[in-house]
């Protein structure tokens, strides 16, 4: 049989990739200082800043279609001030900032909470708080995202699975992980810090499923 062949990046390690992805950039679109008013980024790397995906931002500012402006300092009627003491009129201003997260099916106290965002567990699928809850989507490692919520998906049939064997009280997955693992408040995050949170997932169901009983008595 053909041997399966391996994607080009996926040979290198992440700093690696990150390092041939910036060079690639350099060559394809430029510096920053060749778009009019971008400032320079604040990461040396592109894990370490945040992202823009949107292939035709940087050809519109290129044309003079799409002006960058510094911060917002404050607002007067329809006049934006902003931070580096300029100003102007505009009919109409699209606040974007980020991910908000909202769950209004819940009851605020069910999980917790930490910079308005839901903690998390087992690369984002478990809620601090609550046990037999699942979050599918609730994070956005960088690159395709599609494949995230089937890959979470396998593994919330895998915990289901072990509150099954258990018995009626169920194992206290949440509480267990919050033991093992650092918290996660990030929406946004590095696929590599992703998929390392992932991979040690996988190695704790795997334990788990190998003794289900180890956490019965920890059951709530």
């Amino acid at each position: 049989m053909p041997r399966a062949e391996v994607p080009f990046l996926a040979q290198f390690a992440p700093e690696e990739q990150d390092l041939i992805s910036r060079l690639l950039a350099r060559v394809s679109i430029g510096e920053y200082s060749n778009y009019p008013g971008m400032p320079a980024p604040e990461s040396h790397t592109l894990a370490g800043g945040a992202t823009t995906v949107n292939d035709l931002l940087l050809y519109w500012v290129h044309h003079g279609r799409i002006g960058i402006r510094s911060g917002i300092s404050r607002f007067d009627g329809k006049t934006v001030h902003f931070s580096d003491g300029t100003s102007k009129e505009y009919d109409s201003i699209l606040w974007a900032t980020g991910f908000d997260v909202r769950l209004p099916f819940l009851d605020d106290d069910t999980i917790t909470w930490r910079s308005r965002t839901p903690v998390r567990y087992a690369g984002g699928i478990l809620p601090e708080g609550a046990e037999k809850l699942y979050f599918v989507g609730l994070i956005a490692p960088r690159g395709p995202q599609i494949p995230i919520y089937g890959v979470q998906a396998k593994l919330i049939a895998r915990m289901i699975a072990l509150h099954t064997h258990a018995g009626p009280r169920g194992l206290a997955l949440s509480n267990y992980f919050a033991t093992v693992q650092d918290p996660e408040r990030r929406i946004d995050i590095v696929r590599a810090v992703w998929n390392d949170q992932m991979t040690d997932t996988e190695r704790l169901l795997g334990a788990l499923e190998a003794t289900p009983a180890a956490l019965a008595g920890r059951s709530r």
